[in-house]
Protein backbone atom coordinates (compact mmCIF):
# COMPACT_ATOMS: atom_id res chain seq x y z
CA UNK A 1 0.00 0.00 0.00
CA UNK A 2 1.23 3.45 -0.88
CA UNK A 3 0.67 5.72 2.09
CA UNK A 4 1.72 9.35 2.28
CA UNK A 5 4.63 9.33 4.70
CA UNK A 6 5.36 13.06 4.60
CA UNK A 7 3.98 13.75 8.11
CA UNK A 8 6.24 11.03 9.53
CA UNK A 9 9.27 12.98 8.30
CA UNK A 10 7.89 16.45 9.05
CA UNK A 11 7.36 15.67 12.74
CA UNK A 12 11.04 15.00 13.54
CA UNK A 13 11.98 18.00 11.40
CA UNK A 14 9.65 20.22 13.43
CA UNK A 15 10.96 18.81 16.71
CA UNK A 16 14.55 19.43 15.58
CA UNK A 17 13.78 23.01 14.54
CA UNK A 18 12.05 23.71 17.86
CA UNK A 19 15.00 22.27 19.82
CA UNK A 20 17.45 24.29 17.71
CA UNK A 21 15.43 27.46 18.34
CA UNK A 22 15.33 26.79 22.09
CA UNK A 23 19.07 26.10 22.21
CA UNK A 24 19.77 29.29 20.28
CA UNK A 25 17.34 31.30 22.40
CA UNK A 26 18.64 30.19 25.79
CA UNK A 27 22.33 29.97 24.86
CA UNK A 28 24.61 32.16 26.91
CA UNK A 29 27.93 33.00 25.35
CA UNK A 30 29.60 34.08 28.57
CA UNK A 31 30.95 30.71 29.64
CA UNK A 32 33.28 28.15 28.20
CA UNK A 33 32.46 24.47 28.01
CA UNK A 34 34.51 22.51 30.45
CA UNK A 35 35.18 18.84 29.85
CA UNK A 36 32.30 17.65 32.01
CA UNK A 37 29.73 19.92 30.32
CA UNK A 38 31.07 18.99 26.91
CA UNK A 39 30.73 15.26 27.54
CA UNK A 40 27.22 15.67 28.97
CA UNK A 41 26.27 17.77 25.93
CA UNK A 42 27.69 15.10 23.62
CA UNK A 43 25.80 12.32 25.41
CA UNK A 44 22.52 14.24 25.37
CA UNK A 45 23.00 15.09 21.69
CA UNK A 46 23.37 11.42 20.83
CA UNK A 47 20.37 10.49 22.97
CA UNK A 48 18.08 13.16 21.51
CA UNK A 49 19.21 12.30 17.99
CA UNK A 50 18.35 8.63 18.53
CA UNK A 51 14.87 9.50 19.81
CA UNK A 52 14.20 11.89 16.91
CA UNK A 53 15.53 9.50 14.25
CA UNK A 54 13.22 6.75 15.59
CA UNK A 55 10.02 8.70 14.93
CA UNK A 56 9.66 8.02 11.16
CA UNK A 57 10.52 4.35 11.62
CA UNK A 58 7.87 4.07 14.32
CA UNK A 59 5.20 5.94 12.32
CA UNK A 60 5.83 4.25 8.96
CA UNK A 61 6.94 0.70 9.70
CA UNK A 62 4.77 -1.71 11.61
CA UNK A 63 6.99 -1.79 14.72
CA UNK A 64 6.75 -0.65 18.33
CA UNK A 65 8.54 2.50 19.46
CA UNK A 66 11.10 0.42 21.37
CA UNK A 67 11.91 -1.46 18.14
CA UNK A 68 12.16 1.86 16.31
CA UNK A 69 14.54 3.07 19.04
CA UNK A 70 16.63 -0.06 18.58
CA UNK A 71 16.74 0.53 14.82
CA UNK A 72 17.69 4.17 15.32
CA UNK A 73 20.36 3.33 17.91
CA UNK A 74 21.73 0.70 15.57
CA UNK A 75 21.99 3.30 12.82
CA UNK A 76 23.55 6.06 14.93
CA UNK A 77 26.10 3.64 16.38
CA UNK A 78 26.61 2.07 12.93
CA UNK A 79 26.29 -1.45 14.34
CA UNK A 80 24.16 -2.65 11.43
CA UNK A 81 21.71 -4.64 13.55
CA UNK A 82 18.06 -4.47 12.55
CA UNK A 83 14.63 -5.50 13.78
CA UNK A 84 13.32 -6.03 10.26
CA UNK A 85 13.27 -9.56 8.89
CA UNK A 86 13.50 -8.41 5.27
CA UNK A 87 15.07 -4.96 4.94
CA UNK A 88 14.81 -5.05 1.16
CA UNK A 89 11.01 -5.21 1.35
CA UNK A 90 10.78 -1.86 3.17
CA UNK A 91 9.60 1.18 1.25
CA UNK A 92 12.37 2.99 -0.61
CA UNK A 93 12.00 6.14 1.51
CA UNK A 94 12.39 4.10 4.70
CA UNK A 95 15.48 2.37 3.31
CA UNK A 96 16.87 5.82 2.50
CA UNK A 97 16.07 6.98 6.04
CA UNK A 98 17.97 4.00 7.48
CA UNK A 99 20.93 4.75 5.20
CA UNK A 100 20.80 8.42 6.19
CA UNK A 101 20.85 7.53 9.90
CA UNK A 102 23.83 5.23 9.38
CA UNK A 103 25.76 7.83 7.38
CA UNK A 104 25.18 10.52 10.01
CA UNK A 105 26.12 8.04 12.73
CA UNK A 106 29.29 7.05 10.87
CA UNK A 107 30.39 10.66 10.44
CA UNK A 108 29.63 11.45 14.07
CA UNK A 109 31.64 8.42 15.18
CA UNK A 110 34.63 9.45 13.08
CA UNK A 111 34.56 13.01 14.42
CA UNK A 112 34.00 11.74 17.95
CA UNK A 113 37.09 9.53 17.90
CA UNK A 114 39.23 12.19 16.23
CA UNK A 115 38.33 15.07 18.54
CA UNK A 116 37.40 13.66 21.96
CA UNK A 117 40.39 11.45 22.93
CA UNK A 118 42.97 14.23 22.53
CA UNK A 119 40.75 16.64 24.45
CA UNK A 120 40.32 14.35 27.46
CA UNK A 121 43.95 13.29 27.36
CA UNK A 122 43.39 9.64 26.59
CA UNK A 123 46.65 7.92 25.74
CA UNK A 124 46.56 5.17 23.20
CA UNK A 125 46.26 5.23 19.49
CA UNK A 126 49.11 7.12 17.91
CA UNK A 127 46.97 7.63 14.82
CA UNK A 128 44.39 9.48 16.87
CA UNK A 129 47.05 11.82 18.24
CA UNK A 130 48.64 12.47 14.87
CA UNK A 131 45.30 13.05 13.16
CA UNK A 132 44.09 15.31 15.94
CA UNK A 133 47.20 17.44 15.76
CA UNK A 134 46.79 17.77 12.03
CA UNK A 135 43.10 18.63 12.14
CA UNK A 136 43.28 21.11 14.99
CA UNK A 137 45.72 23.40 13.23
CA UNK A 138 43.36 24.49 10.45
CA UNK A 139 40.51 24.69 12.96
CA UNK A 140 37.17 23.50 11.74
CA UNK A 141 38.24 23.06 8.12
CA UNK A 142 38.66 19.31 8.54
CA UNK A 143 35.18 18.95 10.04
CA UNK A 144 33.68 20.96 7.21
CA UNK A 145 35.40 18.75 4.65
CA UNK A 146 34.26 15.56 6.37
CA UNK A 147 30.65 16.78 6.52
CA UNK A 148 30.85 18.18 2.98
CA UNK A 149 31.45 14.80 1.34
CA UNK A 150 28.05 13.27 2.18
CA UNK A 151 26.31 16.56 1.37
CA UNK A 152 27.76 16.41 -2.13
CA UNK A 153 26.79 12.75 -2.47
CA UNK A 154 23.22 13.44 -1.29
CA UNK A 155 22.89 16.32 -3.78
CA UNK A 156 24.15 14.11 -6.61
CA UNK A 157 21.70 11.41 -5.55
CA UNK A 158 18.74 13.77 -5.78
CA UNK A 159 19.66 15.24 -9.19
Amino acid sequence: EDVDSTPAYLLPSAISLILAFLLKRFHHSGGIFRLREGLVFLFLSYLITIFIFAIPIWLIADVSYSEALFESTSGVTTSGATVFEDVESLAAHLQFWRAFIQSIGGLATILLFLYVPPIIGVAGLQLSRQESLRIQSPGTQFGKKVWGIPQILFKILFI
